[in-house]
């Protein structure tokens, strides 16, 4: 009986917004874990750099803040864009460049 009511079940219909959503949300995963993929794979590559480089620190940049102000179209309201940079770090390097990461 219990295998009827399972067999039952699987042949349910989704609807096809839920479909849809499945689909974004799996989407959305799939490119967090490339965005995350690459980001690891960058910070691999400049460790391996600026040890080949022979890369010495010489200099930082404190976090920079900004603001914008936009208007929404369909109401007229403004709204204000804060977006912050975590700051950076300056690598000379036995090429001559500075790199700041």
């Amino acid at each position: 009986m219990q295998f009827k009511r399972f067999y039952q079940w699987q042949k349910t219909a989704i609807e096809p917004e839920t479909k849809v959503l499945i689909a974004v949300v799996l989407a959305v995963l799939f490119l967090l874990v490339v965005c995350i993929y690459i980001a690891y794979v960058d910070e691999v590559e400049w460790e391996h750099f600026k040890v080949e480089h022979k890369c010495k620190k010489v200099g930082e940049i404190g976090p920079t803040f900004s603001s914008v102000v936009v208007t929404n179209p369909s109401t007229g309201q403004p709204s204000v864009v804060i977006t912050s940079d975590g700051g950076r770090t300056g690598w000379l390097c036995d090429d001559g460049m500075t790199y700041w990461r």
